[in-house]
């Protein structure tokens, strides 16, 4: 999509336009690539973004620029990272709590948005390039999760790009990092987990049908056809219900008169993956109670996919008995979640209620369902972090939708909506990359947002 600069700006250093570029391509595509030390994935991209944020502060003369341009979703994000600061700080003061995996998605990873806008004020953003890094990534992820899912995961796995060196070395890493159920394994790309994988995937397509519909409209459909399959391999029930969510909001909501009769076509194809895809049978059995859905094909070469991911008779045994249908318990978030309840709400314990039980209540008497974001939040950092957490992304989501007809914006839009929902039940937001993507999407949004009123503007001059 082409996209002309109003401004004089300069034209980006080459080796700043190859830093970011870098960054955002592996954060998409090989977030999971490096190695770890004492349980902290470290990785080049990690180290150039570092690097990014220490180059931004020598800009310190086009911050006050790009904060007047930005300044209420900028004020809204300040807010809430001093609040999660003072927080944060508290309990490591009162209980010594300090935990990297909070820190970081609370108050790194959202910098790229910052870094986005700085650049684009700063510099002659090249769009169309910008633009092609989630394509490229869509269709590298998707096929190599297809690859996993024909040719086993092992058979396919690059130690260090594909998937942490450190994590490949553990002969149980599939099992530890919850990707089986039954004798099957999710498919979870490069992202090493299927939740992960999927939520993220969520979070990017629907900008990517976006703009390959609006340069040829059959690719766009192809896209989604890959998506929708490559979403329902991930076996996340979230991601199914993301899925569902994001196909009836594009085609009731952006399509028009008898055109969203269409929206039968790929819920009729998500229909046929859950019946003929025998490891989506099992988990759907799993979701909807024992023997819902029954046995329609044995898919060929599961065999060997499941015993790469370590599943063995006795694991289907073990799973595959008369427990609840994980509907119905949240695949055991509900525990933590009542637990995080009786430890705030239902003993009116005000402190904990409105800054969070963590720090200052003892760790044994509360849980936090980390994959539900807004409980997790909550058990943080409290209502008064939630709501201040919940304010840019709602701004952002309300001037979005303002100018939704455009195509970049529609896609950003779409796609925050359905992860957010999505995240009701399993957000990845703890996890590797899931937070610097979510702002990613959003700085997208943003700098789109920006053009087109710059635009405006122009042409009523």
């Amino acid at each position: 999509m082409q996209v002309s600069t109003l401004d004089n700006k300069s034209k980006m250093p080459l080796y700043i336009a190859a830093i970011l570029y870098f960054i955002i391509f592996f954060y998409l595509t090989f977030p999971k690539a490096g190695i770890k030390i004492e349980g902290i994935p470290i990785a080049l991209h990690d180290i150039l973004f570092l690097f990014l944020i220490l180059f931004s502060l020598t800009r310190m003369a086009d911050w006050s620029a790009t904060f007047l341009q930005n300044k209420r979703v900028i004020i809204l994000m300040m807010i809430f990272a001093i609040y999660a600061s003072l927080k944060l700080g508290y309990s490591f003061w009162h209980a010594g709590l300090l935990d990297v995996g909070i820190i970081i998605p609370l108050l790194v990873y959202p910098v790229i948005f910052l870094l986005l806008l700085l650049f684009d004020q700063v510099y002659e953003m090249p769009w169309d390039t910008l633009l092609l890094i989630p394509i490229a990534a869509f269709f590298i992820l998707c096929v190599y999760a297809l690859m996993q899912f024909f040719m086993g995961i092992e058979n396919v796995m690059v130690p260090g790009l594909t998937y942490n060196w450190t994590d490949a070395q553990d002969p149980n890493i599939l099992s530890t990092k919850h990707n089986i159920y039954g004798p099957y394994t999710k498919i979870f790309s490069t992202y090493q987990n299927g939740n992960i994988f999927g939520v993220n995937l969520l979070l990017i397509f629907p900008l990517v049908f976006e703009l390959l519909y609006e340069r040829r409209k059959s690719l766009g459909y192809l896209a989604m056809v890959v998506f929708i399959t490559v979403a329902f391999l991930t076996a996340s029930r979230a991601v199914w219900a993301g899925v569902f969510l994001y196909v009836l909001i594009r085609f009731f909501l952006f399509k028009q008169g008898w055109k969203r009769v269409l929206v039968i076509l790929p819920l009729l194809f998500m229909s046929s993956l859950l019946l003929f895809i025998e490891p989506l049978r099992y988990r759907a059995n799993m979701f909807l109670g024992k023997d819902t859905i029954p046995k329609i094909i044995e898919v060929p070469g599961m065999d060997s996919i499941s015993e790469q991911a370590g599943g063995t008779d006795q694991t289907w045994a073990r799973l595959h008995t008369d427990e609840p249908p994980q509907i119905e318990n949240l695949s055991g978030r509900l525990d933590n979640l009542y637990r995080l309840w009786d430890a705030t709400f239902g003993t009116l314990n005000w402190g904990a209620i409105f800054f969070g039980a963590y720090g200052i209540l003892p760790k044994r008497s509360y849980g936090i369902p980390f994959e539900i974001i807004y409980a997790a939040i909550f058990g943080y950092l409290g209502l008064i972090g939630l709501v201040l957490w919940s304010l840019p992304i709602l701004f952002s989501l309300y001037n979005f939708f303002k100018l939704r007809d455009d195509l970049v914006i529609r896609g950003v839009l779409l796609g925050l909506i359905c992860y957010f929902i999505a995240a009701m039940a399993e957000g990845a937001y703890w996890l590797t990359p899931t937070v610097f993507n979510l702002w990613l999407i959003i700085g997208i949004g943003w700098l789109r947002f920006n053009y087109l009123n710059q635009t405006t503007r122009a042409a009523t001059i």
